[in-house]
């Protein structure tokens, strides 16, 4: 696990995932649920999303990107799922766990 990326308080636990992104992009995910996608030729921050339901100290939260790069892709601690635009951070869509908690994220 990386220590914290904490230029400007951008993430306030440590980073526990990285996906590199199309267009000189890569995003960062928190144990917190907190996702950045950065500018990889600035390293501006350039969308910041805080994923519902995961406070800190919760279990690591599930993180994915569409081979596109266009939609991330993240899961909470009660396994609901929810997609991003990863261009703006907007929330597309929710996906409500039924039963249980997923295990994975399906390749895309």
């Amino acid at each position: 696990m990386l220590k914290k990326a904490d230029k400007d308080g951008a993430h306030s636990t440590a980073i526990d995932c990285i996906r590199w992104l199309p267009n000189h992009r890569v995003a960062t995910k928190s144990s917190d649920g907190r996702l950045f996608v950065w500018d990889t030729a600035t390293w501006e921050r350039a969308v910041a999303i805080k994923v519902p339901g995961c406070p800190p100290g919760c279990e690591p939260s599930l993180f994915g990107v569409t081979p596109s790069g266009d939609f991330l892709v993240a899961g909470n601690s009660s396994g609901d799922t929810f997609v991003y635009d990863a261009a703006t951070g907007s929330r597309i869509t929710q996906l409500k766990a039924r039963t249980r908690l997923p295990t994975c994220l399906p390749r895309m």
